[in-house]
């Protein structure tokens, strides 16, 4: 298990303590800002700003935060940090980059007798938090940290396995465009950012394989039986 700082304010600058402001974490896929800096400044100004910010070079992250200052109140900076969510994915649409809000992702996360815990041997300053997907406000003074976890796993398949479905293969494959296009999909799901864009991908892959023909004057029957009894 990692700890990582995910509330470092980019460069040096000194926080009003009554001011609050908002973060909310991203992740990175395909597309990346090309910059070998940990700080994308999007906003910069005497009212507020607005960057992107990841624990390394952004052109490398898988996961970032989006993260906004300069809000008078707790409830300014959430409604400011919503809005500008809305900003930010219009924004990566035109630019081509792959930001995903995380909206259905699980995350790690401290009992509150460990968060509890930790918390008392921080400095005053210091929060550490669970994270979650959102915006999530804070005054701007304290500095957050979230607790990460990774694994790498690899699945291995016996060679003689893979020898025989080969060969199983040989006798069955009939080469065209649908199957190339289903086996390209298939390969594709499993690079997918979240539930929905799997499942949309792993259907695509289905219709590939589906051919249309005429229904039968038999079974038009039967489905309009079928109509009738559902009425």
């Amino acid at each position: 298990m990692t700890v990582g700082n995910a509330s470092r304010e980019g460069p040096a600058r000194k926080y009003d303590p009554r001011m609050y402001s908002f973060r909310v974490p991203v992740t990175l896929g395909g597309a990346r800002p090309d910059t070998d800096d940990d700080t994308l400044m999007l906003v910069e100004s005497a009212e507020e700003r607005v960057w992107i910010q990841a624990s390394g070079p952004l052109k490398n992250a898988t996961r970032a935060t989006f993260r906004g200052s300069g809000y008078a109140t707790d409830a300014a900076a959430e409604a400011r940090g919503k809005e500008l969510c809305s900003t930010l994915r219009l924004a990566a649409l035109r630019a081509g980059l792959s930001v995903d809000f995380m909206e259905r992702q699980s995350f790690t996360a401290l009992s509150e007798h460990a968060l509890a815990a930790v918390n008392d041997t921080v400095p005053q300053n210091v929060r550490v938090i669970n994270e979650r997907a959102g915006v999530r406000v804070h005054l701007s003074e304290e500095e957050l940290f979230t607790f990460t976890m990774s694994a790498e796993g690899h699945v291995l398949s016996p060679p003689v396995d893979i020898a025989n479905w080969f060969a199983n293969a040989l006798r069955q494959v009939v080469p065209t465009n649908r199957v190339h296009l289903a086996f390209d999909l298939f390969n594709q799901a499993g690079r997918a950012q979240g539930a929905d864009s799997l499942l949309l991908t792993l259907v695509s892959a289905v219709e590939t394989l589906v051919t249309t023909a005429k229904v039968s004057a038999s079974e038009q029957e039967l489905i309009a039986l079928l109509a009738q009894q559902v009425e």
